[in-house]
């Protein structure tokens, strides 16, 4: 026999996943923004304070809406599912009675709301440690006196959450919050640029924990001024003009080809580096970064929206923009369509119909390709980028020469030997190249001849013995350079190294010292005063290898051609 029954919802799992999938801790922003617009709030605060005493963050928030009625709060404000937007007019965002469940994420919830007839209150403790232990949260709710001070207009909601996402404060600064919401929320809308549409009333004041006054936020997403003016720009920013490029693209009302009742905006802005960092201070700086700054390439390009709030950034979707690969960091645009369907923690536009998105996508790039033929061609970005290339790459070689003068007129020298003037090296290359120059005119003063020179791997320099005239029948070995022999582990075998060929030999390096292979072998210097002068030797000191590795310092060999007086003229 056939049974009728209702399928049940685990009301537990189900708050604690809702509560949960709102990934990003800067998310209360948006939805407590979203529900104080859709109430008809002009005014919505955001204060956030640290009780040091307890230890927990205090997020307060506030509106000047139509508020809510007692059964009002009781079901759309806590249950599950049940939203007074969904079933208000069009232009609402609210539509699934999940946003206000990002508050349960916290120790204690309190709200305090009046619609100018009553006023309610409600309480929830402990909620997200009664949902993680398998319990369903429980609300005090009862009529209640207003409070003034909560609601000084006498009507709206107060909402204050305690101990929100384990009271990390991390990510509540002033510049944080004020960049997500011009971003990521309502506040941002980018309607204002539209033709025939008015800005609506209404601004945010935030108070973050590194600030001690509020500042208030105006409505409208921020763009730069316009500034396409190519003679203009070159004239004013010289190899900087592309960077100011600033161009607005709008196009308002359009149709998607096969979905008649699909209307949708966009409004692009083509700018340049310093034009963005004219109003975003959140842009990582080249020197240095802040936390919580980003690099334009993670933030900019083409957003979708919905309710004019920024969803999923979709670049992938822009095929032929620019001169390079990077140029789809110029564009700061945006694409609003109400017929997307978003996730649950709108996310994701992944809700939508595959054929809507796939005809969507068609068309922005078509708009995309209208844009660039304007700016790059009509409007001459792609010249003033070649111009700007051009002078940047002239300017850097300017400064490179000087740069090389510069250095060049302090660097150490010697007198010449035969007609040629040998300057201090500054690396190993160098070094490389002074001592075959050298060598080219007194290779008497050493015992091997040089044969081969490499950088890449291995050992710096293959040498052999003077000693045989046959190349075939000669013994090879490596001559290693350092710029300063100074106490540092070798980052290759000792194997084969006859000779270590240095500059400077560090006023730290002592006889005695030990010096270590990649492969852990070992040498212990050995210095020895002679007729000749001093001479550092690396031993093995195990005696099983009987070949020393002998140290050369080709600074003293080429001063070995000069008397102290001569030395005089040495430049330092």
């Amino acid at each position: 026999m056939a049974e009728t029954f209702s399928p049940q919802v685990n009301a537990i799992k189900e708050f604690l996943q809702i509560a949960n999938d709102f990934e990003e801790p800067l998310e209360i922003v948006r939805e407590a923004l979203s529900n104080a617009y859709d109430s008809g709030a002009t005014s919505f605060s955001f204060e956030v304070t640290y009780d040091s005493v307890s230890g927990k963050t205090v997020i307060e928030m506030r509106d000047n809406g139509s508020g809510m009625a007692y059964e009002t709060l009781k079901t759309n404000f806590w249950d599950l599912g049940n939203s007074f937007s969904a079933n208000a007019v069009a232009d609402r965002i609210g539509e699934k009675g999940h946003g206000t469940k990002i508050y349960l994420r916290s120790d204690r919830v309190y709200v305090m709301t009046s619609d100018g007839i009553e006023t309610s209150e409600a309480t929830c403790a402990h909620p997200l440690e009664a949902l993680t232990s398998g319990h369903l949260h429980e609300v005090e709710i009862s009529p209640t006196e207003l409070d003034e001070r909560l609601l000084p207009e006498g009507v709206g909601t107060y909402i204050k959450v305690i101990g929100y996402n384990n009271s990390d404060t991390s990510m509540f600064t002033q510049d944080r919050v004020e960049d997500y919401a011009y971003w990521f929320t309502k506040l941002g809308s980018f309607e204002g640029e539209l033709p025939n549409r008015e800005k609506p009333d209404f601004s945010m004041t935030l108070k973050a924990l590194d600030e001690d006054k509020p500042k208030t936020l105006p409505f409208g997403h921020p763009f730069p001024k316009e500034n396409y003016d190519i003679d203009y720009l070159y004239d004013e920013f010289k190899e900087e003009a592309a960077n100011n490029f600033v161009k607005r693209y709008v196009y308002a009302d359009e149709t998607l080809a096969g979905f008649p009742q699909c209307k949708f905006d966009v409004a692009v802005y083509v700018e340049g580096d310093s034009a963005k960092r004219s109003y975003n201070k959140m842009l990582r700086k080249k020197s240095s970064a802040e936390r919580g700054q980003y690099k334009a390439g993670d933030r900019y390009g083409i957003w979708l929206s919905k309710d004019f709030i920024p969803v999923e950034r979709k670049n992938e979707w822009v095929t032929s923009f620019g001169t390079g690969s990077n140029s789809v960091v110029m564009l700061h645009g945006f694409i609003n369509c109400q017929q997307l369907s978003l996730t649950a923690n709108r996310g994701s536009v992944a809700n939508t119909k595959p054929d809507l998105l796939e005809a969507l996508q068609g068309r922005v790039g078509e708009i995309i390709s209208e844009i660039n033929e304007d700016a790059y061609r009509k409007h001459g970005l792609r010249d003033l980028a070649e111009l700007n290339d051009a002078e940047r790459i002239s300017l850097k070689e300017k400064e490179e020469y000087q740069a090389r003068i510069e250095r060049a007129r302090v660097r150490r020298y010697y007198p010449p030997i035969d007609g040629v003037r040998f300057y201090e090296p500054r690396n190993e290359s160098e070094l490389y190249g002074v001592f075959i120059s050298y060598y080219s005119l007194r290779s008497e003063d050493f015992d091997f001849e040089p044969v081969d020179y490499v950088t890449s791997v291995g050992v710096d320099v293959l040498a052999r013995s003077k000693a045989a005239v046959n190349p075939a029948d000669t013994d090879y070995w490596y001559v290693e350079l350092k710029k300063t022999f100074s106490k540092v582990k070798f980052n290759h075998s000792f194997q084969n190294i006859r000779y270590l060929l240095c500059w400077d030999i560090d006023k730290g390096v002592k006889d005695g010292d030990v010096f270590e292979s990649v492969l852990q072998e070992r040498r212990v210097l050995r210095v020895y005063d002679n007729e000749q002068g001093r001479i550092y030797k690396l031993e093995d000191p195990t005696g099983v290898s009987m070949t020393s590795i002998q140290v050369i310092q080709l600074k003293k060999v080429i001063e070995g051609n000069f008397t102290p007086e001569q030395l005089e003229g040495e430049v330092g």
